[in-house]
């Protein structure tokens, strides 16, 4: 599905954009371990955004992919990021804000996210109203639908 691209059905992803999307699932995010995950981290500088300074950070993947991550200077968390990755045989620019974290079982989760291609203005707003934390889930609920 690729609700940005206005395609809300499933569909198989071709090859190459399934090796590309692999690093999503990381759920932890590129900087919990990085060392052992074999990437690297730079820091670039500070830069003030609405929330308040952040740092900005050159996350360089195991694979090579580069990734922007801008982490609150004040909380430590993660508040901007950005990535340039092929879509459908194109180079896009995806531009993502968190934002109203609130914390459950101890783990401060946002719940205001916002993601988009850069020079587009379609945005995909994201506001998460309830989270759980290690909830029993049933198996099929991993089908494909």
């Amino acid at each position: 599905m690729s609700p940005l691209d206005g395609r809300l059905e499933p569909e198989p992803l071709p090859a190459e954009e399934a090796a590309a999307t692999a690093e999503q699932a990381d759920i932890e995010g590129p900087l919990v371990d990085w060392r052992a995950k074999g990437h690297t981290v730079e820091l670039v500088g500070s830069e003030a955004l609405p929330g308040g300074r952040a740092h900005r950070l050159k996350v360089t993947l195991k694979t090579g992919a580069v990734r922007h991550v801008w982490v609150d200077a004040a909380t430590g968390l993660v508040v901007r990021t950005v990535s340039t990755r092929a879509l459908r045989g194109h180079e896009v620019t995806l531009e993502t804000t968190f934002g109203d974290y609130r914390e459950t079982g101890g783990v401060a989760f946002a719940r205001s996210i916002e993601t988009g291609v850069q020079g587009r203005p379609r945005r995909l707003r994201i506001v998460v109203e309830t989270v759980e934390v290690n909830p029993a889930l049933e198996e099929d609920r991993f089908r494909r639908p």
